[in-house]
This record gives C-alpha cells, structure tokens and sequence, in this order.
C-alpha cells in the first residue's frame, strides 16, 4: 500500500488526479490538500510515498512543502506540477532530487505512466534496502547461533579434533586454536530475588558474563554462553600473551586464583550470589563434554545447602563415565528444555522435545520408582498448568481423561504414558490453530459489515484497519487469505450490488445512488466506476433494466 499525498490550490486538478489514482490498478491511497498547511496536517498523521504538488502557491512554494515533506519522509517521490511559466522554479526542483514535473493540464495516460514509474522506483529501492538489511541481520545473527550450535554440540561430545576443527573455528570467528587445550567454568547464580522479573534475570545474567570477560581477557581468550539455567564459559590463553605459559600456574591456576574475585565484584556490583564449578586442567576438546557432564551433574546436585561455592572439578572428571548421575544431568536438562518449548507455546516442538525425553528414559540402565514418578509429575504439572492458563480445560474434557495427569498408575508402561501425552499435546496444538482461525474469520465478518453499514463512509484501507486495531498491511493480508477476495474489491463489489439495487428500485435519482455510496456529487467518476464493474454505465444499466422489466410485463 502506498499513499500519495496531492497538493493544489485549483480544487479541479486536484479532484481530476484524484479520481486518476482511484481508476488505476494496485494498492494506492491517496489524500489531498488545497494548501501547504493542509498538507503538512496529512503528513504528520500519515506516510507519505509519493507527494504530487503545485510548485507555486500562496503561502509556501512547492519546493518548500517538498523539503519539509522529505525531511520526515526520506524516500518520498516528489512530482511537481507546473505551468509552462514555471521553468526556473522546475530546473531548481530538478536540481534538488524532484523525480519528475507534470505540465498542467496533463493526460490521465501521462499521470498514469509517471505514477507507475515513481512506484516501481520505490518498490526496488525498498527491495534493495531490505535484502541488504536482512543480509546484515542474518550474518550477524546466523553467528551467534552458529556460535552457539557448536559449543553445544562440543558439550554433547559431538565435535572431533582434527584440522576441520580449526576450519570450524576460523569460519566462526572463534579466537581458539585447536592444538591448545580449554578450561571450562560453570556458574549458577544461587537465588534471585523475589521481584526481578524474566528480563531483569536475562540482563543480569549478561552482566555475569562481562564481568568474567573484564577479569580474564587480558590473558585469556574466552565465550560464553547459556546453557539451561547456567552460564558456560571456555577459556583458552591468549596466542599474544606467553605469561600463562611460563607462569608455574598456568592457565588453569589463574583462572581458578580469579575467581574468587569474580564472586566478589559479582556479589558487591550485582547483589547476587553466585557458584562456580572449574573444569580440570587441560581438557581436550575430545573430552569437553564428558567434563562438562560431571560438572554438571555437580551443580545439579545442589553443591550442599551453601552459596558462593568454587569447586575445582579436577578429581569428579576421571570418574565421570561411571557416574549414573551424568545420565540424570542429561534427562533433566531435556526436561528443562521441554518446559521451555511448552512456555513458549511452540507447541510441535514440545511435541519432538516429549519423544527425546521418553527415548532417554528408555536408553538408561535403571529409572528409580521414585524417579519415574518424578518425570510423570513434572510434565503432568506442565501441561495442567498450560491448560489451565490457556484456558483450554472445557475444550479437551470432551476428548481426554484429565485423571491420567494425576494417576500414575492408570498407565500400564512407559509407551501407553507417552501416547497419552502426544494424544493431549496433538488436541491443545490443533485447538491453538483452530483459534486463530476464528479470530481472522471473525475479523473478516466484522469488516464485512461495517462496510454494508457504512457505504457512503470512510472505506480507506487505514480507516478500516484502525476498526480492528491492526496495521493496513496486515489487515489486507489476512483478509485477502480468509475470504478469498481483494479489500478493494470486496468493497467495490458490495458498492456495485447497492447500486443495482437502487437503480432498479423504482424512480431513484443517479445523484441519489452516487450520494449513497459515498461518491458525493462526483457523478463523473461514480459513472466511470459503475462501467468499470458493470460494463455500461447507470443511465444505461437503468434503462435496460426498465426494458426488461417491460418485456417481462407483455409476456405475462
């Protein structure tokens, strides 16, 4: 949808490419103004793409009302209409970026072609900023979940050594080297006060993470990243920087003589309690995730009833493949990523993340009574609490057993349990769908009759958005997807059907029927819109309806 914005102080030029922009094809709105005054007034409530305007008018030039219109709207086409008296006036305008002029009195053909031309214009330099934006922000944001896809697969142990590690590296623009070993640190901040909402954690969080970077990137090369609730980092000496080298603690003692002064500044600048668990030195990227599987585990456990706990890992590692508890680490992180997908409402992914649960309940040796209870209770508590929010319980009655949330034993195994789950998951995802269905048919049905109520109103895209507190854009885009049909044209065609039903109702007046629907006294243009639908104009479409109805009389 582009607006146009008309400006003259001769109402008849105005009304005569008004009624230019009515008849041509595409989404175009325009407004008109008869001084500089009343077109600033449109600008500042609207956007303007294309300003058509006298260049000479009491008050303030065209050229005036152009810079300022320019000012607010940057990639505004300005078209200048000029006598043939005006050709400084025109050198300058073209001197300044005008796109184009008009000689009044021009021809609908010429106005036609300068619009479509300064349309086109706008249409492939909005192409060509938004895939440069879009390139900029997929790089930018492809990196860091590229970023992030790595160090989790190397926390999965699902990253091999060898020279395409160091292609992996160099192409993320990762400052590590794969020849040289890492140390990995956990934290988990211990409690967070009662009234900080979700964004005050998530920036608290990345003010971790900062102040870590500030006490060891002058040595160390380091990334972090979020891992469930817990912060990762890896840490590698600086190439630049041979002290760590030689120091006899290495960089494995400097990081763990920094610590201490990382809880501290956290503890005295953010007022959080924070725990840390350090990784052995010299973990391989081989071995990074069984490392950070122990560490894990470490922290899963709870690390006592303590805050402000730095664990040395350096002994949990070596025993790290014959502790079950690693097993336990693995589900509940899943089950903490399922959680996640639920409360986001991303409910078909939920449905993938319920299956991986499952499948890893079943690869695992053994699963306490106690512990299968405790996966049965979680993710029935999950999903009677979305339920519940969501407000869907009166729906799914109808179709589930709600008691087998909170029974465990009415399930004869783990495989019935699942299928339970997926049956209720399948039901809430297709009711979500099954909403937003309604709510864009009934947004359909409600501009349908506002438009039968309001003929001779305002039926402008923008007016008909404002209704139903969308965007233009989007307005037209989902009411064209639910109703099959074109705004413009469904509207055009509830007018025309009005109008042949005025016009075959006894002795009304061709004025009458144009004042009806909203054309005022411009019987001109109704006439040429009535053509366009119907193919003859209201005079003729009234006569031969009279024809017929006489032929129809001498029949019977």
């Amino acid at each position: 949808m582009k607006s146009i914005l008309i400006v003259d102080d001769e109402p008849i030029i105005v009304q005569g490419l008004l009624n230019v922009v009515h008849d041509m094809e595409g989404e175009l709105q325009a407004w008109k103004a008869h001084t500089a005054k009343e077109a600033l007034q449109v600008m500042e409530r609207h956007r303007i793409d294309i300003l058509i305007t006298d260049i000479q008018m009491p008050g303030m030039t065209g050229l005036q009302l152009s810079e300022i219109v320019c000012r607010q709207w940057r990639h505004c086409k300005i078209i200048f209409l000029s006598g043939y008296s005006d050709q400084e006036y025109l050198q300058s305008a073209l001197r300044q970026g005008a796109f184009d002029y008009l000689i009044k009195p021009a021809d609908n053909e010429t106005i036609v072609d300068l619009i479509g031309r300064a349309s086109a214009q706008i249409d492939q330099e909005t192409d060509n900023l938004q895939i440069m934006e879009k390139a900029r922000h997929q790089y930018k944001e492809a990196l860091h979940l590229l970023r992030e896809d790595f160090f989790s697969k190397l926390i999965s142990g699902r990253v091999e050594e060898g020279p395409a590690l160091q292609e992996q590296l160099d192409a993320l623009e990762l400052p590590f080297n794969r020849h040289d070993s890492l140390v990995l640190v956990i934290a988990r901040i211990d409690r967070w006060p009662l009234h900080f909402t979700g964004k005050d954690r998530m920036l608290l969080s990345y003010a971790v993470e900062n102040i870590m970077e500030h006490h060891l990137a002058e040595k160390c090369r380091i990334y972090s990243m979020k891992r469930d609730s817990y912060i990762v980092w890896f840490i590698q000496h600086r190439k630049d920087d041979g002290t760590l080298r030689d120091n006899r603690l290495g960089l494995h003692g400097y990081v763990s003589e920094m610590l201490e002064k990382v809880q501290q500044d956290i503890r005295i600048v953010l007022h959080l309690s924070l725990s840390l668990v350090l990784s052995k030195p010299d973990v391989s990227w081989q071995t990074a995730g069984q490392a950070y599987s122990a560490m894990y585990a470490l922290l899963q456990r709870g690390i006592g009833l303590d805050e402000e706990i730095i664990i040395d890992d350096t002994d949990v590692i070596r025993d790290a493949a014959s502790d079950p508890s690693h097993e336990q680490a693995a589900l509940s992180r899943h089950i903490e990523q399922l959680r996640t997908k639920l409360e986001n409402n991303d409910i078909s992914a939920f449905y993938d993340q319920l299956k991986e649960v499952f499948d890893l309940v079943r690869k695992s040796v053994y699963v306490s009574y106690t512990g299968q209870m405790e996966i049965f209770n979680t993710v029935s508590a999950m999903l009677l609490s979305y339920i519940n929010r969501r407000k869907l319980s009166d729906l799914l009655a109808k179709e589930i057993d709600f008691s087998g949330l909170g029974n465990y034993r009415m399930h004869a195994n783990w495989e019935e349990l699942l299928r339970y789950y997926l049956d209720i998951a399948w039901r809430i995802r297709m009711l979500l769908e099954s909403e937003k269905e309604d709510i864009k048919t009934r947004i359909v049905s409600e501009i349908d009759s506002y438009i039968h109520s309001n003929l001779s109103g305002d039926l402008s895209l923008h007016h008909l958005a404002a209704r139903v507190h969308l965007s233009p854009h989007y307005l037209s885009r989902i009411y064209h997807a639910t109703s099959g049909s074109l705004l413009a044209e469904k509207i055009a065609s509830i007018k025309i059907a009005k109008a042949k039903e005025m016009l075959t109702s006894g002795d009304v007046k061709i004025q009458t029927v144009a004042a009806e629907l909203g054309f005022d006294n411009n019987l001109s243009y109704f006439s040429k819109f009535f053509k366009k639908w119907v193919g003859v104009t209201p005079v003729e479409y009234k006569e031969l309806s009279r024809k017929r109805k006489l032929d129809l009389r001498e029949e019977s």
